[in-house]
């Protein structure tokens, strides 16, 4: 049985959420303590719970500390087995970190799945489901891995509320990830949304990134999403090109105008000027580069990123004790390659 310290590095759900992917990606069973140790509130959490659960199930696994506020948890997979499955937070924690530690194990699965996940779409310290949408599973498709994101309705916190269905397609195998080159961009794609608050709310987000963006001669287009008189109330913008994303979410008293300029400028952090126009300065994105380790921890391959998140290393970190190999890391030309071993 693999021993995972859940207090390591970064110290949050990630650790918890890798192990159990890999335990049941590699049929290893595995042993994690000291869960959440360093947070205000230590222990599993709703979402947390939710994902051992899910995981659980679509392995045929079996689990021992398996309630809220549990600091250790010992889980042994079984064969993991597609099909429909339903899954419910119970709050507004995060429906897309429950479906990314889905996919790949469902990617294994001996038929397609067809998963329910209610919950929050859209909340803090995760990725808005549209990025999941957006940014993640095309990086996935790639590399052989078919899913697909259908939102029935969005949850925000503190009521939570959404669902989302999931579709996975068995793969016979997931090929390694491939760094590209630095891309120059022309187009700028996104989703602004707008629940149960004034339609102004979603011209004014997406106005702001227009401005950043049209002058450098990239064309913006951004779908807009209002909704009234159904789910919960909250608003928010996600940004997109190519394996790169940024997104923002609003908030009350924060004016739409900023939280457009926090989307914008969290894309323009991972873009440069250079012979007149903008270029990607690397493969993916800080965010999405700690959610690809798993998948360069099975496949091998390689991706590169502008900086090392906490999130990251920590994925490194617990991918390397899962799978006894040691990821290759570099920083050259001021970006990091990372390369699975």
């Amino acid at each position: 049985m693999i021993e995972i310290d859940g207090s390591q590095g970064e110290g949050g759900g990630q650790v918890l959420r890798t192990s159990l992917t890999l335990s049941a990606l590699t049929s290893e069973p595995v042993r994690i303590s000291n869960i959440r140790e360093n947070r205000p509130r230590p222990g599993l959490a709703n979402q947390h719970l939710t994902v051992l659960k899910a995981i659980g199930e679509v392995s045929q696994g079996a689990f021992t500390g398996d309630n809220v506020g549990s600091m250790e948890v010992v889980f042994k997979p079984g064969e993991v087995k597609g099909g429909r499955y339903r899954f419910d937070i119970g709050t507004a924690g995060s429906i897309s970190l429950v479906l990314q530690s889905l996919i790949p194990i469902l990617a294994m699965a001996n038929e397609p799945s067809n998963v329910v996940v209610t919950g929050g779409t859209d909340v803090k310290w995760s990725p808005p489901i549209d990025y999941v949408r957006n940014v993640h599973l095309p990086l996935l498709k790639e590399i052989g891995v078919d899913a697909g994101i259908e939102i029935v309705q969005r949850g925000f916190y503190p009521k939570g509320g959404g669902e989302v269905v999931l579709t996975v397609e068995p793969t016979p195998g997931i090929t390694p990830l491939s760094p590209t080159e630095r891309r120059r961009v022309d187009k700028i794609r996104g989703k602004a949304f707008c629940w149960n608050l004034p339609e102004h709310i979603i011209g004014r987000m997406a106005n702001e990134v227009r401005k950043g963006f049209v002058p450098a001669g990239i064309d913006v287009d951004i779908t807009k999403e209002h909704v009234i008189e159904r789910g919960g109330t909250g608003c928010g913008i996600v940004l997109w090109t190519d394996g790169i994303g940024s997104n923002s979410l609003g908030e009350p008293k924060i004016r739409a105008e900023d939280v457009g300029n926090v989307a914008l400028e969290g894309m323009m952090s991972e873009l440069k000027q250079k012979d007149g126009g903008l270029w990607t300065k690397a493969s993916v994105d800080i965010h999405t580069a700690d959610q690809l380790i798993v998948y360069l921890g099975v496949a091998g391959g390689g991706i590169t990123c502008r900086e090392m998140t906490s999130h990251t290393r920590t994925n490194i970190a617990v991918a390397e004790k899962m799978l006894g190999g040691r990821f290759v890391v570099e920083e050259t030309d001021g970006n990091w390659t990372i390369r699975g071993p």
